[in-house]
């Protein structure tokens, strides 16, 4: 009896001691508004050395000399990967449930089987090694991992991550796949943009540091295609296997091309139609005026011209 006791004692102990680090943990945080400075603020590298002004400064280039869409929701800033694991735990299970409505029965119950497992480790990796993530109306800050990060490249960071806010939002929140070469490559000519108002680098030297590094790279490594970079699995694999260049890099001189081909509002109406359907290649098609193959095609063989082969 006694040694019973003591047992269900400490485990009562560490209970409490859980309980209160995690109140802890959800009490370190800070949490700002996507809101734009005014119109009559021109906002520059030079004072950008908090999270307001930063976001701040990037919504409004988001929304003015891009312009797109406002992005609508938080950026919350975590001390500490517990609070974060937990908030983006909550986050991917409502992203399941969405993506359960749009299956059939089979299909559901074979999403099921380790659905809780599989978030549950996905939540886990995020905090502990992503700096900063971003979901629908919401962006997730790892201050740990962002704080070793100078600010020319927390900048870059957030306005990537606004830009997927700015996706997520034209697609109202709904679970859909527009394929992660297009969705990331967006992602980095936003920034990029970004950057280049905020007077960190041009555009021109981003494209081209992009262009020398693939080309470093294909010195000695096979690229996947356009068609490889879509399922968000095969992304995963191939940034592991082959880096930033074969993915990163490549999906942003795609997205740059596209939008230099077919303009600015081609991307934005193509993620607006997933809230029709679901279906890549059909709203490629309606959006840009060509099947996304034959726009594959035509990168290839622009991606070879910069390549100078």
């Amino acid at each position: 009896m006694p040694i019973t006791r003591t047992w269900i004692f400490r485990w009562v102990c560490l209970g409490v001691a859980y309980t209160i680090l995690l109140h802890g943990c959800v009490s370190a945080q800070r949490v700002f508004p996507l809101s734009a400075v005014s119109n009559t603020i021109r906002p520059s590298s030079a004072n950008l050395n908090d999270y307001p002004e930063a976001i701040a400064a990037i919504v409004s280039i988001v929304t003015g000399e891009i312009g797109l869409p406002a992005p609508d929701g938080t950026v919350t800033l975590y001390s500490n990967w517990m609070a974060l694991e937990l908030a983006l735990l909550s986050e991917l299970q409502k992203d399941a449930e969405l993506m359960e409505k749009q299956l059939d029965a089979k299909a559901r119950e074979k999403f099921r089987a380790g659905r809780e497992e599989r978030l549950a480790l996905q939540a886990r990796q995020l905090a502990t090694t992503a700096p900063a993530v971003a979901m629908h109306k919401r962006i997730f800050i790892n201050e740990l991992l962002m704080v070793k990060s100078s600010w020319y490249e927390r900048t870059r960071l957030l306005a990537h991550e606004m830009a997927h806010v700015v996706e997520k939002g034209l697609l109202d929140g709904r679970a859909a796949a527009p394929g992660r070469w297009i969705q990331e490559g967006f992602a980095e000519w936003v920034a990029f943009k970004v950057q280049d108002t905020l007077g960190y680098q041009s555009f021109t030297k981003s494209r081209e540091n992009n262009v020398n590094a693939i080309a470093r790279a294909k010195a000695f490594q096979t690229f996947p295609a356009l068609t490889q970079l879509n399922a968000g699995d095969e992304w995963l694999t191939w940034v592991r296997t082959l880096g930033n260049e074969a993915t990163y890099a490549q999906a942003f001189l795609a997205v740059d091309f596209l939008i230099e081909q077919k303009g600015l509002s081609a991307v934005v109406e193509y993620f607006r139609l997933f809230n029709k359907l679901n279906n890549r290649e059909r709203n490629f098609t309606a959006a840009s005026g060509e099947a996304m193959k034959t726009f594959e095609e035509k990168f290839d063989r622009h991606l070879r011209t910069l390549l100078g082969k």
